[in-house]
């Protein structure tokens, strides 16, 4: 729990957002300018990065199949999963880590930086 206090302030101060800092509810969304929007949540024993990519119409069969695709051992994941919010149609793209396996702030800020730029290689997927 330690490292993601300290990359959060680590984080804040580089880029000049002093009043940033877990919600009560120990969770945190960081909006970026292309539109992204990545949410951290802090579980007992695992912190949870996810974030929506796009959206997938019902009778796009070829679509679905190549998110199941990706999914597959996590062949084009990086470990993350790719799920299908059922109302909205929307594709979220999500990933664990153990609390007890991050190693320092800097290992949090290389997590978060391979994640937001697979959230974004899959906003470009899904455009295409």
């Amino acid at each position: 729990m330690k490292y993601v206090s300290d990359w959060l302030l680590h984080y804040a101060h580089k880029h000049g957002l002093d009043q940033l800092a877990l919600t009560e509810g120990e969770s945190l969304a960081f909006n970026f300018d292309d539109g992204l929007c990545v949410h951290l949540d802090l579980q007992i024993a695992e912190l949870l990065m996810y974030a929506s990519v796009g959206y997938i119409a019902a009778n796009d069969a070829t679509a679905l199949e190549g998110l199941l695709s990706a999914n597959l051992m996590w062949r084009d994941t990086d470990g993350a999963t790719l799920s299908l919010e059922p109302y909205s149609r929307a594709v979220v793209i999500a990933r664990t880590w153990p609390i007890a396996l991050l190693e320092s702030a800097d290992d949090l800020q290389s997590k978060f930086d391979r994640f937001c730029h697979l959230a974004n290689t899959w906003r470009q997927a899904l455009v295409a």
